[in-house]
This record gives structure tokens, C-alpha cells and sequence, in this order.
């Protein structure tokens, strides 16, 4: 009858564990805190929920650009300088990253842009800061912290660009000070492929950078590639619906050498503000993968107004030449600060040459202004080309690279961004998902497997009463089993240990010594481990005054050898333990025990036991070498510990330091010793 009562009390324990409110805070991640927070019987309707939440999610990332790899040769990015891991965050950055603001501008956004780890195939992101702070230097020369990310990590962006809004202001010039890398061989460092400053409605222009400590290894990692527009990203693209189409770019090849420029001309139809220009380099019409291919080396820029009155065509802007480097598969770009005008013409020298041909191409050339496109359609011509590519010349502002949608920077980069916070929120979404759905299958077998011993405990009551008669014998065959235990398996480790300490005094050599002292000790162990399984199994309640005394005759068997002072002070020796209870406080003592025989090399230990009339106190001293708490290694059972005494409401005590010794106890309030608990926490040995 008994039996069957706790059958039942055991099953509806568990079934509450699945079908209840939440287990207050243990160490839970989002995902599974989330999943279990939800009543059992709510779960069908939130997974519906989530599942809803979840597709607009995947409807929002759907219209978001798609990272696609540069196939990039060279210029990785910065690479930091390699230090010593660091065992707690310095009061000073690490390494330090300045930009110099041209003509002192204002800065609204910066992206950071992460390293690609090219030693993997799918080229995972690389060395991101954990913990750093973006400082500002005013046009006074007053410093400003405009991010700070110091108190808590980063999140891993993997290769997708990281937005950070500041202070709109003015600045001199924006720090970037590391406190805090990623860690390979016990070597710290960092890594960014590219930094990027905001201004109103286009990126900085920056030239000059000064860091603190850089791993210069040209061409792949120099500080230099932080501004050279050259990233990991590939292009401003979104993927056509109908997939990429090679032969859709610009391309002509001549017959030679080309030792005269090529004029390029647009034609925007009205006066409008030329913020920025960008060009695209080309792809192959076979398909190929050739870096900059086509990208021709020299560029100089005009800008001509229309004069609506007298039909002038203004010369507004004439530009220096410039020199081009090849691109590989990223953009260039060129701040033309907003100047309206309606005609930009491009004159273009130093085309590259492929197996005899002088090759000129680009996959588009856009305008930009305040994030959108100010020269798609835009009517282009050349007095430099034939009047045949007329029609093929319009493919420089037909919107589409390598047959893709072209997405102006800001844009592209503030989507990507985006990307990156929307698929961390999918990814936790799906995992409470999947964390309910486990929950909910749990329950339904639980309930099933309830039905079943349900039904047998109704049956065991009925017949409980035949049980009632057998106690007795249970009783008597509970000593037997004690008795035999004691009698042969107890014997026997006896003789295991008395050979094992006669082999320890003829053996010879340290690893020997280790060895059988390591023998001696788990023999010690083990024998009165089973002393406490006798004892315990022995016993149908326990008293206080019984449970002191065995903790005190497992201190003398382990710590044989060591001179053992016992302190014990106690008001209430009839007070009756719980066996849940007295599991805990029998494990702990066994762990502390444990580490002080194995670990402290001590001389002397002392035992002090208190039982006041509110609380229980047990203190375990020694005079041995003493630890770094900080730099516990596993196995020695500390964590497991702690938690035992907060599952009876206690507090866990710990003092060490190296080579002075270590206390290690308790002090549980006596509500705690009287309160049931089930436990899953294991022992380290």
C-alpha cells in the first residue's frame, strides 16, 4: 500500500515537472527559458504562434540581401598583433585602431565589417572583437564613448557587417579600443576585414589610420586594407529571380592594344544631386570568374549642368584624373558631394589585356543620393565607340551586375545588418520550438506511461494489505543484505588495502608511490562508502545525534594518516533527517573529505560540527597547499558542492588561498534539513 501511495506521488511529481510552470532559475538559456515557461496544455497554441512569428520572419529575410563570397585574392583586412590570453579584462585596451576624419566631419553610423576565416571551406567569421569601446574626439578636442561594449561580450556577427548608431556630431577622428579578442593557442587577437563611417547620406572618405599593434603580412593583412573597399561581402546585389545572367554586363574587347582613352557619357534627363559614384566591375560573358575583369585603370570625371533658360551646357565639375586599382569582385566608389548636375561624363584609360585583347567592361555604373539610384536608365553614348554599341552601351545603368539586382551601399549594408539580427531571432524562435515540441512529446508519453502505472497502483492498493504482512520479512531481509555486505564485499576491501599499503612502503620510484597512494585512497573510499550504504540501509529514520558520529568515522578511515581534530557542538541530537536530506549532507561530506585527502597534502585537519537551536554548521579545515578558486580544474566536485548546500537553503563556505590552506562547509538554516528534495547532482569521484 505504501508502495503503490509513492508510485503514485513519484508519477505526478514527474508530471508536473513537464506540465507546470517553470523550475525557478537555474542557469537556462533564452530558448529553453522561453519554452519553459509556457503551461503544458498552452503549448499547441504557442507553437502556432511562434510557427506564425517565425514565417514573417523568414517573409522578411527573403526580401533582405544574401551575402555571397567575394572569391577574394588578397587583402583580407587588419589582423591584430598576437598577446598573451589575458585571465581577467585590463583596465586598458589591448590594441587601439584611430581613424582621422577628413576636414573634421560628422559621423552618424559605423560598420564594422568581420574577417573571413579562409582556412575553412564555408569561411565562417574570424577574430571579432569581444569586448571593445568606440571613443569620438571632438572638434574641441573633448573624447566621447560612443559605444561600449566592455561589461559583456559581443554577440559572433559570423561575416555579416555590425551597424552601430553614435552621437551625430562632429569628430576629429573615432577610436576603437579592444579590451578583449578571440583566442587560438593561448594567443589572443583580433580581426576586421573593413571600417566604414557614416556620414548624412554616403561613407567617409578616410585616409589616414594609426594603430597600436598590427600583424602586417601584405597583400592578405595590413592596417591599410581596413579603407581599401576591398571585403570578404562580394557586391551590392540582391540574387535575380531568374538567376545570374553572365552575357547582361558591358564587355568589349579590341583587336590590340588600346592606347587612346574611351569616353563614357550619361545622360541622367534632369539636373539631379550626384552624391556618389560607384562602379561594378564585369563578368565574363563565358562565365568565368576573372578578378576586375575588364576594370581599366585610370578614371577622370566631369560634370555638366543644364542651364534650362539659354540651353547651356555648364562645365561644373572638372575632376583630377584618378588611379584605379583592380577591384576583384567589390566596388569602387567616388564622393562627388552632391553636386546637381545632368550629364556625368567618364573618361577611362590603361585597359587590361586577356590573351592579346584589350578588354573594357563594367557590370554597372550607378549614381547615388541619399540611399537611392540617381542614374538608373539614365541614356548613356560614347564618341569613343562605334555607333553599333549603342544599344549594348545601356547596360551600364540597366540596374542589374552579373545579372543581378543592384542595390545601392547604404542600403545593401543596413539590410545586411538586419539579416543579422533577424536570423538570430529565427534561430532562438526555432529553437524554442523545438525545445516545446520535446516538452510536449515528454508530456504525452508521460501521460500515457501515468495511465499505465496508474492503473497498477489502483491495483497494488487493493492488494496492499497482503503487503502490510511481508514488512516484517523485508525488514529482516534488509539486515541480511547489510550483514552480507559488511561480512564479504567489506572483507574484502579491507585485504585490498592492507596489500596496498604493504606495497606502498616496498615500492619504489614517485610514479609508483603516486600510483598506490591513489590505490590506498580508493580503497579507503570505497570501504567506507560501503560502510555508509550499511548503515544508511540499515536505517528506516535517522537522528542527528546518529548522523554526526558516522560523518565523523568517514573523516578517520579516508584522512588515515592526517591528525584529525573534531569539534562537535550540538543542542538538538533528536532531531530526525530526511533521507533526501541526509543524501546531501553525506555526498558533500564525501567530496570535501575526498579533495582534502587527494588534493591538500596536508599535516593536520580539523572538523568543526555545530547544531544551534536555528542552524546546522560543518567547517572542514586543513593546513595543506591550498588553490586559485579562479582556476578550479574539473573533477574536484566544488560546483556540485555549492549546489547541494542551496538546495537546502544553506550557505556555501569557501576559503583558500595557495599554500595556506583551504575551509571548506557549510551553514544550513534547520528549515532546510527538514524539507524533502529530489536531486540529479552527481559526485565528482
Amino acid at each position: 500500500m505504501v508502495f503503490a501511495r509513492r508510485v503514485i506521488l513519484v508519477l505526478v511529481l514527474a508530471w508536473m515537472s513537464v506540465w507546470g510552470a517553470p523550475r525557478a532559475a537555474l542557469a537556462l538559456d533564452a530558448p529553453a527559458s522561453a519554452a519553459a515557461s509556457v503551461r503544458f496544455w498552452n503549448i499547441p497554441k504557442a507553437l502556432e504562434a511562434l510557427e506564425e512569428e517565425a514565417d514573417a520572419l523568414r517573409r522578411q529575410l527573403e526580401e533582405l540581401p544574401v551575402l555571397e563570397d567575394s572569391l577574394q585574392i588578397d587583402a583580407y583586412g587588419y589582423h591584430s598583433s598576437y598577446l598573451p590570453k589575458a585571465d581577467r579584462l585590463p583596465d586598458e585596451p589591448r590594441w587601439t585602431i584611430t581613424f582621422e576624419i577628413p576636414h573634421s566631419g560628422g559621423v552618424q553610423e559605423i560598420y564594422l565589417v568581420p574577417a573571413a576565416d579562409r582556412r575553412e571551406p564555408n569561411m565562417p567569421g574570424y577574430g571579432f572583437p569581444k569586448r571593445f569601446q568606440i571613443k569620438g574626439v571632438g572638434l574641441e578636442g573633448e573624447e566621447r564613448v560612443l559605444v561600449d561594449y566592455r561589461e559583456e561580450d559581443f554577440p559572433d556577427p559570423g561575416r555579416l557587417p555590425v551597424r552601430l548608431l553614435i552621437e551625430t556630431r562632429r569628430y576629429r577622428s573615432i577610436s576603437l579600443e579592444v579590451y578583449r579578442g578571440q583566442v587560438e593557442d593561448n594567443k589572443e587577437f583580433f580581426a576586421l576585414d573593413e571600417v566604414a563611417l557614416r556620414a548624412s547620406f554616403y561613407l567617409h572618405s578616410i585616409r589616414n589610420v594609426s594603430t597600436s599593434g598590427s600583424f602586417e603580412a601584405p597583400p592578405f593583412w595590413s592596417s591599410a586594407y581596413l579603407l581599401d573597399q576591398k571585403t570578404s561581402m562580394g557586391l551590392p546585389v540582391q540574387p535575380h529571380p531568374e538567376g545570374r545572367q553572365y552575357d547582361q554586363d558591358f564587355v568589349k574587347r579590341f583587336d590590340g592594344v588600346v592606347s587612346e582613352p574611351i569616353v563614357i557619357e550619361l545622360d541622367l534627363g534632369e539636373n539631379r544631386r550626384n552624391g556618389e559614384l560607384v562602379l561594378y566591375p564585369a563578368q565574363p560573358p563565358e562565365g568565368v570568374f576573372v578578378p576586375g575583369y575588364g576594370f581599366p585603370g585610370k578614371l577622370k570625371v566631369d560634370i555638366f549642368r543644364d542651364v534650362p533658360r539659354s540651353g547651356e551646357r555648364k562645365h561644373l565639375f572638372d575632376g583630377a584624373p584618378q588611379v584605379l586599382q583592380n577591384p576583384g569582385n567589390n566596388i569602387i566608389r567616388f564622393i562627388l558631394g552632391g553636386r546637381e548636375g545632368r550629364w556625368l561624363r567618364l573618361t577611362f584609360d590603361d585597359f587590361p589585356v586577356y590573351q592579346g585583347l584589350s578588354t573594357f567592361g563594367f557590370g554597372e555604373i550607378e549614381l547615388t543620393e541619399a540611399r537611392e539610384s540617381m542614374s538608373k536608365g539614365a541614356v548613356v553614348s560614347s564618341p569613343s565607340l562605334p555607333e553599333s554599341d549603342h544599344e549594348v552601351l545601356q547596360r551600364l545603368t540597366d540596374g542589374l551586375s552579373g545579372g543581378r539586382r543592384v542595390i545601392p551601399l547604404l542600403p545593401w549594408l543596413d539590410g545586411l545588418s538586419a539579416r543579422r539580427d533577424l536570423q538570430g531571432e529565427l534561430d532562438r524562435i526555432e529553437q524554442t520550438m523545438d525545445r516545446m515540441t520535446g516538452r510536449w512529446n515528454r508530456g504525452v508519453e508521460l501521460s500515457l506511461s501515468i495511465a499505465i502505472w496508474g492503473g497498477t497502483a489502483a491495483l497494488l492498493l487493493v492488494v496492499g494489505a497482503g503487503a502490510f504482512l511481508q514488512r516484517r520479512r523485508f525488514a529482516d531481509l534488509r539486515g541480511r543484505i547489510a550483514k552480507d555486505l559488511h561480512d564479504e564485499v567489506g572483507s574484502n576491501l579491507g585485504s585490498v588495502r592492507l596489500v596496498a599499503e604493504r606495497l606502498q612502503q616496498d615500492a619504489s620510484g614517485p610514479e609508483a608511490q603516486r600510483d598506490l597512494s591513489d590505490l590506498v585512497l580508493m580503497a579507503r573510499e570505497a570501504s567506507a562508502s560501503l560502510m555508509d550504504v550499511v548503515w544508511m540501509t540499515d536505517k528506516r529514520s535517522l537522528k542527528m545525534s546518529e548522523l554526526i558520529p558516522n560523518l565523523k568515522k568517514r573523516a578517520e578511515r579516508v584522512l588515515s594518516g592526517v591528525e584529525l581534530e573534531v569539534n562537535i557542538d550540538v543542542e538538538s541530537p533528536d532531531l530526525v533527517v530526511p533521507l533526501a536530506v541526509r543524501r546531501q549532507l553525506m555526498l558533500f561530506f564525501k567530496e570535501a573529505v575526498h579533495n582534502c585527502a587527494r588534493h591538500s597534502g596536508s599535516k593536520r585537519v580539523r572538523l568543526d560540527i555545530v547544531l544551534s537551536g536555528s542552524s546546522f554548521r560543518m567547517e572542514l579545515s586543513d593546513d595543506g597547499c591550498g588553490f586559485d578558486p579562479s582556476a578550479l580544474r574539473d573533477g574536484w566536485g566544488i560546483d556540485s558542492m555549492r549546489e547541494r548546500v542551496e538546495e537546502l537553503d544553506g550557505t556555501f563556505i569557501l576559503n583558500t588561498e595557495i599554500g595556506k590552506g583551504t575551509t571548506v562547509g557549510f551553514s544550513v538554516p534547520l528549515k532546510g534539513l527538514l524539507r524533502i528534495y529530489r536531486s540529479g547532482y552527481q559526485s565528482s569521484n
